[in-house]
């Protein structure tokens, strides 16, 4: 037994007043009771010093880093929260209520039990005691003798603790035993009456076994009985225990139960949001490849329209007679381009802060991702593929990054073209001033030159408002799917489900299946495994993916760290390696018994590679822990017949 005194601060209720807990068997366990002792300064119905006393059942017992014990003492409305130091030397309290309202205490043990065994229920008294001016009607706990002989209160004046004495003895009755035996009927206390009641045969059996050596019995009626009477106290006691205990691990397996259910709704839902995010992000990257084919035929046709304007100025160089009329007219022009130059510019600034607002946004957005991705991951480790998955994407919005960045560079090509025209433009006008004598003769064709010259500006103009309206378009796009543009790529197998891969050598019980030996790296790469961790154990988790084109040619990958399985040839251990190229026909493998789509968990099915036609097969049948896995010719036995568990 352990008792502990300190002093309890639940402002305005409780202002420093004495405070004793006491656990009855020394270090708690879960089902155990804690007993605590004080006084109400003034409790909630405004009575002044009222004594106050919970039994609470201890529950939750867990280890701190340092070695010392946390329990919780729960009572119909308040708890506390108890922390164990230097051995349970002292407590860290920490007292709480429904409304969130906490309070911090610290206690410190002033009696232990020394080598004494309890056989009974504690027994302790609280009453008052009032001494002179030091203390009133302050509350006093009291233990039997046989525990700490003293008692503790709280002087009223000088607020210290003290201790008072406190003995007190039961008194003893003597008398002599009369060891004859009785020869009288005993006297009868009632008159006796007769009533029906159900009976029952007692078991043929004993339920325990009897002990047939020698025990310590009285050697009168008298002690036999008082004998008897403290084991069957015992016996209750013990029955009580086993009750509590029972009812407080009842309690705590319904909570878990509780919690599972909670974690299951919680993580059905993330995986709605994902799928809705996969959805999302398909429909981004169709509109993404629909942008970027308008974008390069824009292109295309800017490109032979600057072609055609470069190949009109350089014939307008051959032509040597120009008047001073149109020389005005072409100087007028180019003001006019330098003006429309800077309302580009303008808008081109303006296209600059929406990019960039735009990427800010793209910022946020991408810090989203990654704080749902880290919440998937705590749920649930198999989605690891979706995390790579998302590592993936972040790699083509860097090559897409790239992409723009070209084409940005592709228009300021253009741009610096354009000054090439304006600079040969002035050229022409030189040459126009030394051929001022055939000006007149040439007037109308330099008229014609001047419309050319507009109508071939309009259209740059025009096709680099459309060039940068879609630049803008497609980085707005790209921003609300998350994703960049990038080239078109061939088509990638795709994943169909996730499953373990059992033997069909397994018998009764036994389930012998498919897994990556330590992770990978080991040898032999894959072996047989029937531990029972097939439904969390990534090793034994393994991803068929099909390939294009194709229901019934699959590629298997390790669903923990991606290694892909490959055929060495016949009679060779089955290889797994990480990076290995899935378009190598010793990494793919033909689904024999169903397709990718109708396959199910009672189907058997066998694995032929498509290179050297060897089939997955378990090493001789044997089901042994650490078996090998080998590429064989096939002859249609039970080592070469799996089916797949989906998860």
């Amino acid at each position: 037994m352990f008792v502990y005194e300190g002093r309890l601060d639940w402002k305005p209720y409780g202002d420093s007043e004495t405070f004793v807990i006491i656990l009855p068997d020394g270090p708690v366990r879960v089902g155990d009771t804690a007993y605590l002792f004080s006084q109400w300064t003034k409790d909630a119905q405004g009575t002044k010093k009222a004594n106050f006393f919970q039994k609470s059942a201890i529950e939750k017992v867990s280890k701190t880093p340092s070695g010392d014990d946390t329990f919780i003492a729960k009572a119909s409305y308040y708890s506390w929260e108890i922390t164990s130091h230097d051995v349970y030397g002292k407590l860290d309290v920490v007292m709480s209520n429904p409304a969130g309202a906490k309070s911090n205490m610290s206690f410190k043990r002033i009696w232990q039990s020394k080598g004494e065994q309890a056989t009974g229920a504690a027994r302790i008294w609280t009453g008052k005691i009032s001494w002179s001016k030091y203390a009133s009607d302050e509350m006093i706990p009291v233990l039997p003798r046989r525990v700490p002989e003293d008692a503790s209160w709280g002087w009223k004046r000088c607020q210290v603790l003290l201790s008072l004495i406190l003995r007190y003895h039961v008194p003893q009755t003597h008398f002599n035993a009369n060891r004859h035996s009785v020869t009288g009927p005993p006297p009868e206390y009632s008159p006796p009456e007769k009533t029906e009641v159900e009976v029952r045969l007692p078991q043929p059996q004993p339920s325990l076994p009897r002990i047939l050596g020698p025990l310590p019995f009285p050697k009168n009626l008298i002690d036999t009985l008082r004998h008897t009477i403290a084991f069957a106290d015992q016996a209750g006691y013990l029955a009580k225990y086993a009750e509590d205990r029972f009812k407080a691990l009842d309690a705590d397996f319904h909570a878990r139960g509780e919690q599972l259910n909670a974690a299951t709704t919680e993580n059905s839902e993330l995986r709605k949001e994902i799928k809705k995010l996969i959805d999302d992000l398909n429909v981004e990257k169709a509109k993404t490849v629909d942008l970027t084919k308008r974008l390069a035929d824009a292109q295309a046709a800017h490109a032979a329209d600057l072609k055609k304007r470069d190949e009109d100025l350089a014939n307008g160089k051959k032509h040597d007679d120009e008047d001073h009329k149109t020389i005005d007219r072409l100087v007028s022009q180019l003001e006019y381009e330098r003006a429309s130059k800077a309302e580009v510019q303008k808008k081109f600034d303006q296209t600059t802060t929406d990019l960039r607002d735009a990427e800010a946004r793209l910022k946020a957005e991408a810090a989203k991702i990654v704080d749902l991705t880290a919440r998937i991951a705590t749920l649930e480790a198999q989605l690891e593929v979706e995390k790579r998955e998302g590592d993936r994407l972040r790699g083509e919005n860097k090559q897409k990054d790239e992409t723009i960045e070209k084409l940005e560079k592709a228009k300021n090509d253009l741009q610096c073209q354009l000054e090439q025209a304006q600079a040969d433009v002035k050229d022409l006008e030189a040459l126009a001033k030394k051929k001022s004598k055939t000006i007149s003769e040439q007037a109308d064709e330099i008229i014609k030159l001047n419309n050319t010259i507009k109508e071939k500006t309009l259209a740059f103009d025009n096709l680099e408002t459309e060039l940068k309206d879609r630049a803008k378009e497609l980085r707005t796009h790209m921003h609300e799917g998350h994703v960049t543009p990038a080239p078109t790529a061939a088509p990638e197998p795709k994943l169909r489900f996730k499953c373990n891969i059992r033997s069909e050598s397994s018998s009764g019980n036994k389930n012998v299946f498919f897994d990556l030996n330590g992770a990978g790296g080991q040898n032999p790469p894959v072996h047989a495994i029937s531990d029972g961790s097939y439904k969390w154990n990534s090793n034994q988790i393994w991803e068929i993916f099909s390939v294009p084109g194709s229901n019934t040619r699959v590629i298997i990958k390790n669903a923990g760290n991606s290694f892909v399985l490959f055929s060495a040839g016949h009679g060779q251990t089955v290889k797994c390696e990480r990076n290995r190229d899935v378009s190598d026909l010793a990494a793919q493998w033909d689904l024999q018994g169903a397709t990718v789509e109708n396959v199910t968990d009672s189907t058997q099915v066998r694995f032929r590679n498509a290179k050297d036609e060897t089939y997955l097969d378990l090493s001789g049948g044997n089901t042994t822990n650490g078996t090998a896995f080998l590429t064989y010719n096939g002859h249609g036995g039970a080592n070469q017949a799996f089916k797949l568990w989906k998860h």
